[in-house]
This record gives structure tokens, sequence and C-alpha cells, in this order.
């Protein structure tokens, strides 16, 4: 979520997005086009980012329950997942073979589906406390899903995922809005260099920490080779211990 553009970086565009539009719900009686220059202005961040297979996931996921609601159509996650990734394959069969969209999907496969059960494990009165349990709920969710392909492919096992998610996300979600700002207000010269070395330092800071992490003593797992029997009898113990902790 820091390298790659994926849900966070596009939900917190829509969150943005949505706060700017706010006014058009006086306009439009009907939800449904507010719901459609939303979906436009999301799919056009996936263009400037690239169209990468984790943000088109993203962006057309989001953009399905944009207009599900707009038309109010209950929906299922699972539902959107699948129909997601038929739509994406049909477009590019390829994307199959992407690691970049295997990973995607097995961490929103692994939030969906593990994440209220493990958020469930404390009950924390003190808000600060309990957002930063759900985020490391949400941070082993992701992880405990994707840790067998990430072996497979990169042959280590970041140890220091957990500490490095919670550091990264309130710098990363400054460089987000500061970048954006840094675009609003472009037309604004004298504002704008200001905005600038603000955002430049964001980036800096945020490099500065994940390299930090990266150098502690036994932060990540090196030269772990498996072949793809492992890789699916790592699947299949993950899975196991996962029905035994749910059903204790």
């Amino acid at each position: 979520h820091v390298l790659s553009v994926s849900d966070m970086h596009v939900a917190l565009v829509f969150l943005l997005l949505s706060f700017l539009l706010k006014p058009l719900d006086r306009v439009f009686k009907n939800a449904l086009p507010k719901a459609i220059l939303l979906v436009a202005m999301i799919w056009f961040y996936a263009l400037l980012s690239g169209f990468s297979p984790s943000v088109n996931r993203a962006a057309l996921m989001l953009s399905l329950v944009v207009v599900g609601k707009a038309i109010n159509k209950r929906m299922n996650t699972y539902n959107l997942l699948a129909v997601s990734a038929f739509i994406l394959l049909l477009i590019n069969p390829l994307y199959l073979f992407d690691v970049g969209f295997q990973l995607s999907y097995l961490a929103v496969l692994g939030l969906v589906a593990i994440h209220p059960y493990i958020y469930g494990w404390f009950y924390i009165k003190n808000k600060p406390l309990d957002a930063v349990w759900s985020y490391t709920a949400l941070s082993i969710s992701a992880q405990v899903f994707t840790f067998p392909l990430s072996v497979y492919v990169f042959h280590q096992f970041p140890l220091s995922f957990l500490l490095s998610n919670l550091a990264i996300v309130l710098p990363i979600t400054a460089v987000m809005y500061v970048g954006v700002g840094f675009v609003l207000l472009m037309p604004i010269t004298p504002i704008l260099p200001l905005i600038g070395q603000l955002l430049n330092w964001l980036i800096h800071i945020s490099n500065q920490l994940l390299f930090s992490i990266a150098k502690l003593p036994h932060a990540s797992l090196q030269g772990l080779f498996i072949d793809k029997m492992e890789l699916m009898l790592l699947y299949i113990v993950s899975i196991l211990v996962l029905f035994a902790f749910i059903n204790k």
C-alpha cells in the first residue's frame, strides 16, 4: 500500500472527491448524476496512476459500490470481488499471471474473510487504541493471504510488516492529501512553493522511516525458496489454521 497504488490511495481520493462534490446533493434530486461524476473522476485517477492491475481492481470495485448505492442496490463483497475479477480478465486475460493482480485480490480476500474475526479477538474502549488495533488486524488479515505467494515470488518474508504498516499510514495519508492540494492550488502560484516543500519533506520523512525499519535487525527473512507444491500446501495449512481459530 506504500509502493503500489491500490485501495488506500483510491479510497483517499474518493473521500476527498465526495467531500468536494457534496454541494451536488442539493442540485440533483437523483444520486445517479453525482455517482457518474465520481466514477469518472476515480477512473481519471486510475489513468493518472498508470492503470496497474491493483488500481484497476480498486477503481472497478469502488465504481460498482458507488453506482450500486446510487440505485439503492444491496451488495455482497464476495460478489464484487468475483465480478470485478471477471470483468478485468475479460478485458485482459493475461492479468491472471500478473503478480500484482494476484496479490491484490488475495489481500482483499483476506480483509473480507478474516478481518472481522481477528478484530473481534480484543474489545478496546479507547478509540485511538481501537483504531490502531483495527489497522493491525487489517495488516494481519492481508498478510495471512498474501505471504505464501510473496515467499514464492520474492523469496523473503517481512517480519516487521506490522511496525512498518502502522508507522507509514499517517505520513502516506498526509502525502496523498498534500499532493492533491498541490494540484488543486496550482493556479495560486505564491503558495505553490511552500506546498511543494511540505510535500517533498513528507515524502522524505516517509522514505527515511521505511529505510530505518528495514535496517532493523531481523526485519525480514531472506533466501526463502519454495516450489509450487509447497506454495499450495502453505495455503492449505493457512486456511486450516484460520478455521481452527474461527471455530475455536
